[in-house]
């Protein structure tokens, strides 16, 4: 697993447990990471991994079976 599908998948386990507020915190600050941050070539992670984990998270959020 790699790339998008990881941090989809990372997300989504992240959020088990979690309440739709810290869910909600999260997205915030993964768009903030994926606007402000300057990635490195050694770092894990880039801005599409952050915009694919707030997508998956606010997926999560409007399933009608969310917290």
């Amino acid at each position: 697993m790699r790339g998008q599908s990881y941090a989809r998948y990372n997300a989504l386990s992240w959020a088990t447990g979690k309440s739709a507020a810290e869910i909600g915190a999260e997205i915030e600050a993964a768009e903030h990471k994926a606007l402000t941050h300057t990635f490195q070539w050694n770092e894990v992670g880039n801005a599409s991994d952050c915009w694919t984990r707030a997508d998956a998270l606010r997926e999560l959020l409007s399933s009608p079976t969310s917290t």
